[in-house]
């Protein structure tokens, strides 16, 4: 006797295509979340449902949170320098001090990432977006219906 054993059930329902109302809602948060803290300079739109840019005080904000973000990882490479030139430092201070400097480094390249595509992100979230809710057969607004961020 054989035993069918059928797929596992992945939550998905057969009109999510591409994105899970959970994962929207998680785009949206996030978003959110990044504009309340000046994380990045987009908004998002609760009416239209989509990425924007934020006015001029709020980009300055996140300008002002990058340039503070690079000098602390300056500061922190300048000090990997100084404890590893200290003799009276112990190996673990010196290995310790080496490790948050290339864990800095990674927060430089993603900084560096947003930077450096500041103005194509959001075109390619909402295209993704859209693209996402011609594939289900939907229109956008009615994709994010249940989806509040207040």
């Amino acid at each position: 006797m054989v035993k069918i054993i059928g797929l596992p059930d992945n939550g998905l329902k057969t009109n999510e295509a591409l994105l899970s109302s959970k994962i929207l809602r998680y785009i949206a948060f996030a978003h959110h979340f990044g504009y309340i803290f000046a994380g990045h300079p987009y908004r998002w739109n609760t009416t239209e449902r989509r990425i924007e840019f934020v006015g001029w005080g709020r980009r300055m904000i996140w300008r002002i949170n990058m340039v503070m973000g690079f000098s602390y990882v300056f500061f922190v490479y300048f000090r990997c320098i100084q404890i590893n030139l200290d003799d009276t430092r112990s190996n673990s201070d010196q290995i310790y001090m080496r490790v948050m400097a290339a864990y800095h480094s990674i927060s430089v390249v993603c900084y560096l990432g947003v930077i450096m595509n500041v103005d194509v992100l959001p075109g390619y979230t909402n295209q993704l977006l859209e693209f996402s809710a011609s594939l289900m057969g939907k229109s956008k607004l009615t994709i994010f219906k249940g989806i509040k961020i207040k």
